[in-house]
């Protein structure tokens, strides 16, 4: 140590003498002016380092506190989604039961319900394998656009048993045709559309 770093160090030692007998906090004397006196001496960083430590510290909380922030935020707008969803889905649910209440409409919906049930599987099934239109297309050997044709146009458009077979495919699974007897129809009655 040179001679002014003891003269700086007997300086302190004098302050924290002099601040001990003033201080009294809760009846404890010399509380803080000991703890300055007889706490281990740390070495001495400079004030930029310092700085810049407490820096990263509060850059750290700051940004735990906006991700939290946006995970908030996310949470409030997925809320906000869902309920509207099931404010549409409600009114869709109402909808349809006005208009299934109408005779015409009821045996033309269920006239294309074999149809919708095609619709499903189909969906449901590239669901499962978790693929895209394009991604299925290019298993297929097709368009993106065919896929999406198929999958939404099938009383337009229908499609062949080959197509068929290879779309379930391409998703690991097997096509199977079946004749189920119609409950509703009437001896050889051919239902129409």
């Amino acid at each position: 140590m040179n001679e002014d770093d003891e003269k700086n160090g007997t300086e302190m030692d004098d302050a924290a003498e002099d601040l001990s007998d003033d201080l009294e906090i809760e009846g404890t004397r010399r509380y803080r002016a000991d703890i300055l006196l007889h706490a281990p001496r740390t070495q001495h960083r400079d004030a930029a380092s310092v700085h810049q430590e407490i820096g990263e510290d509060a850059a750290e909380e700051l940004d735990i506190a906006r991700r939290r922030m946006q995970d908030v935020k996310r949470d409030q707008r997925m809320s906000s989604r869902l309920e509207k969803l099931k404010r549409e889905k409600f009114k869709l649910e109402k909808f349809k039961a006005r208009a299934l209440a109408k005779p015409g409409v009821r045996d033309e919906y269920d006239n294309l319900a074999e149809e919708f049930e095609l619709l499903d599987e189909i969906l449901k099934a590239r669901a499962e394998a978790g693929l895209t239109q394009a991604e299925l297309a290019e298993r297929i050997g097709t368009t993106q656009s065919a896929i999406a044709r198929m999958e939404t146009a099938i009383g337009k458009h229908s499609p062949t048993i080959a197509t068929l077979r290879r779309y379930a495919a391409a998703l690991g699974y097997r096509v199977q045709v079946r004749f189920v007897k119609d409950k509703r129809a009437r001896n050889g009655a051919r239902r129409g559309r």
